[in-house]
């Protein structure tokens, strides 16, 4: 086996993803999670796995977007494929190629994502061997925000954790 197909879960905590806030809500009327939708210099780079206040963006507050091309492995033809988020603050909409996902959290009833752990099945919405644009919408409605925990690709969705026994 090549280390390709060795290769079945990515870490996207480590890579530089781009950061917009959208403050009047333009960004699904616009299409930022288009990839026809080239990002300009507005749209800032940024590490996720900490909060967007740490990353330059002090004082935001409600909408923004993040946005992160990523190919998918061509050793992963024929696995399931699964984005996973360990921890979004506080609700999120994800986006691939401008195609809505999924929506986790609820903003009426203030639910929150900030401790849910959350496998989204891609499989039949990426092709491996291609690049696809992953738009995630964050909204956070006070204090710090954003995608402060790691997200991984891989080829398992996250299971429950080791039982502890008292």
């Amino acid at each position: 086996l090549d280390r390709e197909a060795e290769q079945r879960l990515l870490d996207l905590t480590e890579r530089a993803w781009l950061l917009k806030p959208d403050p009047e809500e333009v960004g699904l009327t616009e299409g930022w999670a288009s990839p026809a939708r080239v990002p300009d210099a507005s749209w800032k780079p940024v590490r996720i796995g900490r909060h967007w206040e740490s990353e330059g963006f002090p004082s935001l507050d409600q909408w923004a977007w993040y946005r992160l091309a990523v190919e998918i492995p061509e050793g992963w033809r024929d696995r399931p494929v699964y984005l996973t988020f360990h921890g979004v603050d506080d609700l999120y909409e994800l986006y691939v190629d401008g195609r809505l996902i999924a929506r986790r959290g609820d903003l009426a009833t203030r639910q929150d994502t900030f401790n849910e752990v959350y496998s989204h099945a891609l499989t039949g919405v990426v092709q491996p061997g291609r690049t696809h644009v992953i738009a995630v919408r964050v909204h956070d409605w006070y204090g710090a925000g954003g995608i402060f925990r790691p997200v991984t690709l891989g080829t398992a969705a996250a299971g429950p954790g080791p039982s502890v026994l008292k």
